[in-house]
C-alpha cells in the first residue's frame, strides 16, 4: 500500500473549513457590477474574493455595511468575522498611496449591498498626483499595475455612453478626460 505523505502531512486549506459548500450561494452574473467578486468554488472554497482601491469617504461606509451583517464594526486593518454561518476575511491595507480592501466572504447579502454603493477607484491623477498625464499613456511599470487590479475592474463596468457621462461628471482636465476615453 502507497502512503501519500505530503498528502498526509500537509497543511489543509483552512479557508475550505471556514466556507463549506453548504453555506454557498450563487450570485446573480455580476459582470456589470463593481467591484468585481471571484467565486473561489474552483479551489473548493466556497466564497467570493475581491480586491478593490477605495476612497476614504466610501470606507466608512463599506465598514458600516460589514457591520450590519456580521454585528461588529471592524477596527482594525486585518480581522476574520463570523455570524449566522456565514464569514468575513477583511484585509485593509495602503498601496500607491490609498486605501484598498481585500475581501473574502460567502454572506452574498452583503456582495450585494456593497455593489448598491456605487464606490469607484480614485481617479488616476489621484493616485499618480505628480505625473504628467502624458506620460500615463504607455501604461508600463506602477500605472500598469494600478490600471489592471484597480481601475479596469470599475472602468470595464461602464458601457462607452456612461464613460462619456463619467468624465463629463468628474472635475477633470481635458487631456485626463482624453486618456481614459481613449482606454473603452
Amino acid at each position: 500500500m502507497k502512503i501519500n505523505f505530503r498528502k498526509l502531512l500537509g497543511k489543509k486549506n483552512t479557508l475550505q473549513d471556514l466556507y463549506p459548500e453548504i453555506s454557498f450561494v450563487n450570485l446573480p452574473e455580476s459582470k456589470n457590477k463593481y467591484p468585481l467578486f471571484i467565486s473561489l468554488e474552483s479551489n473548493n472554497i466556497y466564497a467570493y474574493s475581491s480586491r478593490f482601491m477605495i476612497e476614504g469617504n466610501d470606507l466608512l461606509r463599506l465598514l458600516k455595511i460589514i457591520g450590519k451583517y456580521f454585528n461588529e464594526f471592524i477596527t482594525c486593518n486585518k480581522t476574520t468575522l463570523s455570524f449566522n454561518n456565514k464569514t468575513l476575511h477583511y484585509y485593509q491595507f495602503e498601496e500607491f498611496g490609498q486605501v484598498v480592501v481585500d475581501i473574502i466572504t460567502n454572506e452574498g447579502r452583503l456582495i450585494h449591498d456593497i455593489f448598491s454603493l456605487n464606490m469607484e477607484p480614485p481617479l488616476p491623477n489621484t493616485v499618480f498626483p505628480d505625473r504628467d498625464i502624458e506620460s500615463f499613456g504607455s501604461l508600463q511599470g506602477d500605472l500598469e499595475a494600478w490600471w489592471n487590479i484597480y481601475w479596469h475592474p470599475f472602468w470595464c463596468t461602464l458601457s462607452r455612453e456612461e464613460k462619456k457621462h463619467y468624465v463629463e461628471q468628474k472635475n477633470i482636465h481635458e487631456e485626463l478626460k482624453e486618456f481614459l476615453l481613449l482606454h473603452v
